[in-house]
């Protein structure tokens, strides 16, 4: 098994007990997860776009 299959493994496993132990704090965790990741790509976006009308104006 190398590094990254053993990683991914450990990853789900973690995932599986967190679930069972705290569903609700799970979903919170991961909703704020998805959030702020959302939020990065937004801005990302944002900024990307205001580069480039710059670029032509």
């Amino acid at each position: 098994m190398d590094a990254k299959k053993a990683f991914m493994v450990t990853a789900a496993a973690f995932l599986v007990l967190s679930m069972w132990h705290n569903p609700t704090g799970t979903a919170n965790a991961f909703s704020d997860f998805l959030g702020n990741v959302g939020g990065f790509l937004e801005d990302a976006i944002d900024k990307f776009t205001e580069f480039f009308r710059s670029l032509t104006a």
